[in-house]
């Protein structure tokens, strides 16, 4: 049973399943072999890459076909003639191989009996191809087998693969098969973010979130065997466990385990002693300079490391060393004798602090002098300590806090905590760490850290927008104390308390939805000209930018929106100069542009870089990727997919939401699912709701996604009002985006009523979604086939394919009266469009396996029966008598199987019964 199978691997009984990741090389591989002139395949790979098991593989298949020997190169055996070889001919033999000569007449004799057994199985007519050899290991064969298989190939005999390390070239005379022309070449890479999902996913045996499958790939740096390791300890120690159908990790407390620290130590058996040494000190130092090393250690043995594929190189303004993989970097600093650390601390400490060129490099330093046992300066360590929150290593962040002694920088200590504490969901413990934040400050320096952070906790933990503009003023006022104290600097202290007092009052009026208040504010961070060089001026003017995109969104300029969160993201940040996590804040409000305006190529770049230059904030902000993507989805059209992604972000948002955006989740996640007809699980979302406190455009959706919802569940006409409450409120605050995103959720239940002010509001609206759902209403109201697929298709071009669909079949039963075989044609490659996006999956706008089925599946059994009897004909007066039911009750029950049914009349019903 999955069920149990998976309940023991939580409790780590249960080994990981077998999964095979090399599905694409292995058929490039085979295809290859299937060419007249390739002779020879060489597959290049590092240790763990998957090589064994795509060999493994390709034997499986290959030997369907041909006769298949498979060798494996061993260094024991490398040595002796035929070493790798004889043992195999003696299988079938039992003389000695004693020649060149003797050894190719037996292993011909071998490959014949091998492709006669196949041709009695396959039967005698079937052409067999060449026999093939596959040598895994092949840099640790002997010279004499290698030869024998040269002349195998070179005499088209046989097919080779053969397999090797990449820092090796297989033995000599293997390499003249490539130098003749007759070999291709492949080297496997690490798996991509998305391989190294669906690998996690396969070796456990069920969904896992992003972040944890992120967590794996990240730390084994792509690499299966390293992943499988990792995952593999996880499962022992309990971090990785199923809560429901999902596999979650829990990140905040990670070890190496013994399996995999002897995996890495095997690595590095039979480094020199000058390589092991520089290899130390990469670890212990990276990201470090490669000229420091080369010169401080020597140029051959910084070759040898390259050579063993231990070390890789990147350029930041100068030629950086890293450990090719970032789990190597946990096992070799464990490894490091504690003198031989010292050693080379003392002898290049100084020279390498003057070469550091990254804060991470900074980090690293800093650490690997405390561990040394050696003092560190606070100001070294505080910045450290910061720059480890802001790379969500909290736990690193904590201990080095914990190391500042002066009285001074105590109020900062605490920030990094809280930060910390913040990154790992733990709210109430941050606040408490900054509850006397601002009465305790004795500068305006100490006064403006953190105080970002603090107002953005009061949001966190979901106290009133009043609580936010209460601490703008407190920090205007103290900002008023601190100006009294010094007279000279006065005017300094007041102009950027009062400018960051700004940003905190926009944080309140954000989640007020005060979005018409907030341009004064943004005016007087922005017109400042004289703070360029002032660290607090920099982010201050970043977040206004942000803010102002999302204002600027939420009032129907989404695209203008998108410029503004642009600017504020390409403005460079101080990396230790305060705790807040302006990055990710800006990227929230430029997803919120992208996806109001329908740009969905540009939301993906835009996820990509939180996954990028978040790094492993995704663990903490990555419940805002799914809500983002399930939020795209649902308007392309994909509920199927957007309730996947939203029900893993959903796990992701109960461990960390900073953002507060489980709501907002649970609301699209609820209506996607009631879509789908998945009542049981609608309703238990629903149950688990809870209105949050984010950005109020993220509100005002929320609201509308959750009353569409309870509408599909309980269509009582309840949730209806409650979405022309979210679209009055959203049109009295002037949010015309808000107002727009429930008009088109109105759609599935009273389109007559929300067709004419689709039509008001989205030509104010900017953006492509704007305009398909404005050419959407207008082809409706008109009802001309030729006008429903000229919109259809501009529907398609913007990936909005439910609406497309709608079109084209209601273009398709007009048309079809006028017999105009140029629409038809258009409306048959639209609708073939759209099968092969959506139809696969089952989404709405696909085709459908027949008009009764597809009744059955979205109607509940009285909307069906009462379909069923409109589509013959009777009218809502006749239905409601033969069922003793009220005409009101049968038009509730027609509305909603129109919405279900993507139709908008009972003269549609006729159409999808003759499907």
């Amino acid at each position: 049973m999955p069920g149990t199978q998976n309940q023991a691997r939580t409790a780590g009984t249960v080994p990981l399943s077998t999964y095979f990741c090399r599905q694409v090389e292995l058929d490039e591989i085979y295809a290859q072999l299937q060419r007249p002139d390739c002779s020879a395949i060489f597959l290049s790979s590092e240790t763990g890459m998957g090589a064994t098991s795509l060999l493994r593989e390709l034997a499986t298949i290959a030997s369907k076909r041909v006769a298949v020997i498979s060798l494996q190169g061993t260094p024991s055996l490398a040595a002796i003639p035929f070493g790798i070889l004889a043992p195999f001919l003696r299988r079938t033999s039992c003389a000695f191989v004693e020649s060149h000569v003797d050894a190719i007449r037996k292993t011909l004799a071998l490959l014949d009996d091998k492709q006669a057994h196949l041709r009695a199985t396959l039967g005698e007519g079937l052409d067999l191809g060449r026999p093939l050899i596959i040598i895994d290991e092949a840099d640790y064969i002997d010279t004499a087998t290698a030869t024998v298989v040269v002349s195998l190939a070179q005499a088209e005999k046989i097919k080779v693969v053969v397999a090797h390390r990449a820092a090796n070239d297989p033995v000599s005379p293997l390499p003249q098969l490539w130098q003749a022309g007759v070999a291709e070449r492949f080297h496997l890479r690490p798996l991509n973010r998305e391989d190294g999902h669906e690998f996690c996913v396969g070796l456990l045996g069920g969904p896992t979130t992003a972040n944890s499958s992120w967590y794996f790939w990240n730390t084994a740096g792509g690499n299966p065997l390293l992943m499988r390791l990792v995952m593999e300890d996880a499962l022992a120690s309990g971090r990785l466990r199923l809560r429901g159908d999902l596999w979650i990790m829990d990140v905040q407390s990670v070890s190496v385990g013994h399996q995999l620290q002897s995996v890495v130590r095997e690595q590095l058996r039979g480094l020199s002693s000058d390589a092991r040494k520089t290899l130390y000190l990469v670890a212990l130092s990276e990201p470090v300079s490669a000229e420091i090393v080369s010169q401080q250690l020597g140029a051959e043995a910084l070759k040898e490391l390259f050579e063993r594929d231990l070390v890789q190189e990147s350029f930041d303004s100068i030629r950086l060393l890293r450990l090719i993989n970032p789990i190597y970097g946990e096992v070799i600093r464990e490894m490091v004798p504690r003198s031989e650390s010292r050693m080379l601390h003392s002898r290049l400490i100084n020279v390498l602090k003057l070469e550091s060129s990254t804060p991470e490099s900074a980090l690293r330093m800093v650490i690997w002098t405390l561990e040394s046992g050696l003092p560190v300066p606070d100001s070294e360590v505080l910045s450290a300590a910061i720059f480890a929150g802001k790379l969500y290593e909290s736990g690193v962040a904590l201990r080095l806090a914990e190391e500042i002694r002066d009285p001074h920088n105590q109020g900062r200590a605490r920030a990094v905590k809280a930060r910390a504490h913040f990154n790992m969901g733990e709210y109430a413990q941050a606040a408490a760490l900054l509850e006397h934040h601002d009465e305790n400050a004795a500068s305006i320096s100490e006064l403006l850290f953190g105080g970002l952070l603090r107002a953005a906790l009061q949001s966190a933990l979901a106290l009133p927008p009043q609580a936010i503009h209460d601490a703008a003023t407190a920090l205007r006022q103290h900002g008023e104390r601190l100006a009294r104290k010094d007279p000279e600097n006065a005017a300094d202290i007041l102009l950027r308390s009062g400018e960051r007092a700004h940003i905190i009052d926009l944080m309140a009026h954000s989640r007020a939805g005060n979005y018409n208040q907030m341009s004064g504010h943004i005016q007087e961070v922005l017109n400042r000209s004289d703070g360029h060089n002032d660290p607090d001026h920099v982010c201050n003017r970043s977040l206004a930018l942000a803010f102002e995109a999302e204002k600027l969104s939420a009032l129907g300029f989404p695209l203008a929106g998108m410029a503004q969160a642009a600017a504020a993201f390409a403005i460079v940040q101080a990396e230790d100069h305060d705790v807040f996590f302006v990055p990710e804040w800006i990227i929230s409000r430029a997803q919120v542009a992208i996806l109001t305006a329908g740009q969905w190529e540009e939301a993906e770049q835009s996820l990509n870089v939180l996954a990028v230059d978040v790094g492993k904030g995704t663990i903490s902000f990555g419940g805002s990727v799914g809500v983002a993507r399930g939020m795209m989805r649902l308007q392309q059209g994909h509920p199927a997919a957007a309730l996947e992604v939203l029900l893993e972000g959903l796990d992701v948002l109960r461990h960390s939401d900073p953002q507060q955006l489980m709501g907002y989740c649970i609301s699209m996640a609820a209506y996607a699912a009631a879509k789908l007809g998945r009542h049981d699980t609608a309703r238990e979302l629903i149950e688990q709701y809870g209105e949050d406190t984010s950005m109020y455009i993220v509100l005002a959706h929320e609201r509308a996604f959750i009353a569409a919802a309870r509408e599909y569940l309980n269509g009582d006409g309840a949730g209806v009002g409650e979405l022309l409450g979210v679209i009055e409120d959203s049109a009295e605050r002037g949010l015309l985006s808000a107002e727009l995103n429930a008009l088109s959720l109105l759609m599935d239940f009273a389109p007559g009523n929300a067709r004419a002010r689709i039509l008001s509001v989205a030509g104010k609206v900017e953006g492509r979604w704007a305009a398909g759902l404005y050419a959407y209403a207008s082809a409706l109201e008109q009802r001309q086939a030729s006008i429903m697929v000229d919109a259809a298709e501009q529907l398609l071009e913007a990936q909005m394919y439910q609406h497309a669909g709608r079109l084209l079949r209601l273009a398709d039963s007009t048309a079809a009266k006028e017999r105009d075989s140029l629409i038809n044609r258009r409306i048959r490659h639209g609708l073939e469009q759209i099968e092969q996006t959506l139809g696969a999956q089952g989404e709405p706008g696909g085709k459908k396996s027949g008009g009764h089925q597809r009744m059955r599946e979205r109607l509940t059994a009285r909307e069906l029966e009462i379909a069923l009897m409109a589509a013959q004909g009777l009218t809502d007066k006749v239905i409601g008598a033969q069922l003793h039911v009220s005409v009101r009750t049968v038009e509730g029950h027609l509305y909603r199987a129109y919405a279900k049914l993507e139709i908008t009349d009972r003269n549609d019903l006729a159409l999808i019964l003759s499907d």
